[in-house]
């Protein structure tokens, strides 16, 4: 995700989110290498037709409120939130929170600046052996 704000906080908040995951899952860094060779994986699994693309989710002030809703909700709360509290320096995280909170006048969401962008990949793939079934998807 690139938010068109301090490219600094933004950096450090994206390392704060990878801490966090790693931390709550018990993960190494090396142990999210799979994830981006997911073409080979899916390719060394069996998978015949494998196929990855990649969409480009752009959102640019003003926003549509369901937009603004989603942002504040799945990315603002539950992604950023008082979770990265403890992986944030205190002064970075008093910057987040103020540029996260609706009611705050440095709201990024309401900038006349804001721009947000972000990519989804969706990898598939068709699996020709068995039977799909609990244990063997046909498509991932």
């Amino acid at each position: 995700m690139v938010f068109a704000w301090d490219s600094r906080l933004e950096r450090v908040t994206n390392e704060a989110v990878r801490r966090y995951y790693r931390d709550r899952y018990g993960l190494d860094e090396r142990d999210l290498a799979d994830v981006r060779a997911i073409v080979g994986l899916l390719r060394s699994a069996g998978f015949n037709r494998v196929n990855a693309r990649t969409f480009m989710i752009e959102r640019l002030a003003p926003l549509r409120p369901e937009d603004e809703r989603y942002l504040v909700e799945a990315i603002f709360r539950n992604t950023w939130g008082a979770r990265l509290k403890p992986y944030l320096a205190e002064d970075d995280y008093a910057a987040l929170s103020r540029l996260c909170d609706p009611l705050h006048p440095e709201f990024a969401l309401r900038r006349p600046d804001f721009h947000f962008l972000q990519t989804f990949t969706l990898a598939t793939g068709e699996y020709q052996g068995e039977s799909a079934g609990p244990d063997r998807p046909v498509a991932t």
